[in-house]
């Protein structure tokens, strides 16, 4: 659209119309000026939409797309981080056996006057091997785990036995002693 003035019998007929309408009296001094006048220009209404092809719509990011794009980045390097510092070497040690693991499982130990020594070095591929020493000093080879526990328990029992051969000579020996012992033991109890 565009521009185009008035004809001067369109202006004079608009005038009268508005005389007529507003109630025009000259003797009281109303003055009316119909006049062309041009609106300003308004923006274009429609705007030409130009095709653009799929790869053009894929490779116009906004500033939006591009700060995702980039937090999405950063976490996947955290994560990949992450993963290759803790997760792998964690994994790595649980999946690999350790040969060296069962001498440090198996410590040296003293108990009830009983020695059980960590394996020894000779690499014998029949499993770990541990040397016990009872209250006579016979060692005990032992050859897995279960059997090294069952030897221990044999010693025990053994010292066990030992120690209640001891008690009943040392009664047979002071019996007055004994009772003197055993009645203290039965008003602590009573006691408490």
């Amino acid at each position: 659209m565009s521009y185009q003035p008035r004809s001067n019998e369109d202006l004079e007929r608009i005038g009268q119309l508005v005389r007529t309408a507003a109630g025009f009296d000259e003797s009281r001094g109303d003055k009316l000026e119909v006049v062309n006048l041009r609106f300003a220009e308004a923006p274009p209404t429609v705007t030409e939409l130009v095709e653009q092809s799929l790869m053009q719509q894929l490779l116009s990011f906004t500033k939006e797309d591009v700060v995702r794009f980039a937090e999405i980045g950063v976490i996947a390097l955290l994560t990949l981080i992450v993963l290759m510092v803790v997760v792998r070497p964690l994994l790595k040690q649980v999946l690999t056996p350790d040969p060296g693991a069962a001498t440090r499982a198996l410590p040296m130990f003293m108990r009830n006057g009983v020695a059980i020594a960590a394996p020894d070095s000779t690499g014998d591929p029949a499993g770990t091997r541990a040397l016990a020493t009872g209250g006579e000093g016979d060692p005990l080879q032992v050859d897995m785990p279960s059997e090294r526990m069952l030897a221990v328990a044999q010693i025990k029992g053994q010292l066990k036995a030992q120690s209640v051969e001891k008690i009943g000579q040392m009664v047979a020996q002071n019996p007055a002693d004994s009772v003197a012992v055993l009645r203290t033991w039965i008003h602590e109890r009573a006691a408490a």
